[in-house]
């Protein structure tokens, strides 16, 4: 499995740099047992996923063995557009590098998360998740339009259509809900739950407005979170990687599986095809061999 990473490794790297061609990335981390080979004591290593918009439809992850912000930096050192992430502070000194040219979008469901813990002692928490709720039924509307009378449309109408909803229905409901919260949150402690929900929508409140603005986006991270869940029920398993080559050896084969499923694709066939081919495969042509592309090209030659 450690060879055959190094031989799908120019293949990732390509998919890497598709990712960031789109316009829109959703990115998480999540934690992963590292054993050292020699010692084998052991530390919490990370992967972190960055998934491409709906014109790049992939899902790459990368190892770090560690949770600090080098990683993603260097991930998207050249990358233009809006990120969707979690409010890790790591972030902050990335969004502030970019100098403009990575745009941050907060998640509405850390969020809700909070005012959630904070009703079981704070009745007035219940204010705050009926605002959400209201924003997430308005995105109901528009999944559903989007999936039905704007199924054919192209991407950038879609995303019109959606932001003309958003500002007309959405952000009317994001005005109440800063109201409520200036109103509100002098008269609560600062270290309760409820303080807690109010510090993180205030610290976050531009990112978290950002969605509104924009048909392409999103209202949450949960794509980047759904993301991780065949690692956090796979690591009950495999347990730890066993260096730092296997974690990233993992992070190439976790790649193509991911972006296999994202794609509707059997991960075994669409290897089992691959894999002949990829040593003959000119650099320049590797994106054939992609999963995004490879559903259209290739799927149907499968016996």
């Amino acid at each position: 499995m450690l060879q055959l990473a190094d031989w799908l490794c120019p293949l990732w790297t390509w998919m890497c740099d598709e990712v960031r061609r789109s316009r829109v990335i959703h990115t998480d981390d999540t934690t992963v047992p590292l054993q050292d080979p020699i010692t084998g004591q052991k530390s919490q290593a990370r992967f972190w996923n960055y998934i491409g918009d709906e014109a790049h439809r992939l899902i790459v992850l990368e190892f770090t063995r560690t949770h600090e912000r080098d990683g993603p930096a260097r991930f998207l050192a050249d990358y233009q557009g809006y990120l969707q992430a979690d409010a890790y502070n790591g972030y902050d000194g990335i969004y502030l590098d970019s100098g403009g040219r990575i745009i941050e979008v907060g998640c509405w469901q850390h969020a809700r998360k909070r005012y959630k813990k904070a009703a079981q002692s704070d009745v007035r928490a219940f204010a705050g998740l009926a605002f959400i709720k209201s924003m997430y039924a308005i995105e109901k509307r528009i999944r559903e339009l989007r999936d039905t009378e704007w199924s054919n449309l192209p991407l950038d109408e879609r995303a019109a259509r959606i932001v003309e909803i958003r500002q007309r229905d959405t952000a009317p409901l994001l005005q109440s809900f800063r109201e409520w919260t200036n109103k509100t949150h002098g008269d609560v402690l600062p270290k309760s739950d409820l303080g807690d929900a109010f510090r993180y929508t205030l610290n976050q409140w531009d990112a978290l407005n950002e969605f509104a603005k924009c048909g392409l986006l999103s209202i949450d991270n949960n794509p980047a979170e759904r993301a991780h869940r065949g690692i956090a029920i796979g690591r009950k398993n495999w347990l730890h990687v066993g260096s730092e080559r296997g974690g990233h050896a993992a992070a190439i084969h976790f790649s193509l599986i991911a972006s296999c499923k994202l794609n509707g694709l059997d991960p075994i066939a669409y290897l089992v095809d691959i894999l002949p081919r990829l040593p003959s495969t000119p650099a320049t042509d590797l994106g054939h061999l992609a999963p995004h592309r490879w559903t259209k090209r290739a799927a149907a030659s499968i016996g």
